[in-house]
């Protein structure tokens, strides 16, 4: 089996989830998850892959969906600033025919889980979340 962490904005809460495939993940898949349109993808971490809705910040809709950034163990924030809309950390997997993106087993997702802080919330005040 493999695993995602889903990052949910809406519901201010972080889980690991079931992936549907062990396999490459394709955009599909991946908007359908996040519940998003269209997706872009950020690198908080060497060897994670952060899947977000790359019209978060833009569509009007960020103080209905919220806001998150991540940050390690000793408070400093991995990747950009903040992140609109939900979230999906996977990792990307080097092939023949260039980069897959899987999930984690579940050992690993639930290390990254409890080693980060994901602080979630309104663009103006980000409420913390520990986990």
């Amino acid at each position: 089996m493999s695993y995602g962490i889903l990052i949910n904005t809406a519901e201010s809460k972080v889980q690991i989830i079931e992936l549907p495939t062990e396999v490459n993940l394709d955009w599909g898949d991946i908007a359908s998850l996040i519940d998003a349109d269209y997706i872009e993808l950020a690198h908080p971490l060497q060897g994670v892959e952060l899947w977000v809705d790359e019209e978060g910040l833009i569509n009007g809709s960020v103080d209905n969906i919220g806001v998150f950034r991540i940050q390690d163990a000793d408070g400093e924030i991995l990747g950009q600033t903040m992140y609109a809309g939900n979230g999906l950390m996977l990792r990307p997997l080097w092939g023949e025919n260039g980069v897959d993106s899987v999930g984690f087993d579940k050992e690993t997702a639930e290390k990254m889980v409890d080693s980060l802080t994901i602080r979630m919330g309104s663009p103006y005040e980000i409420s913390i979340t520990n986990f």
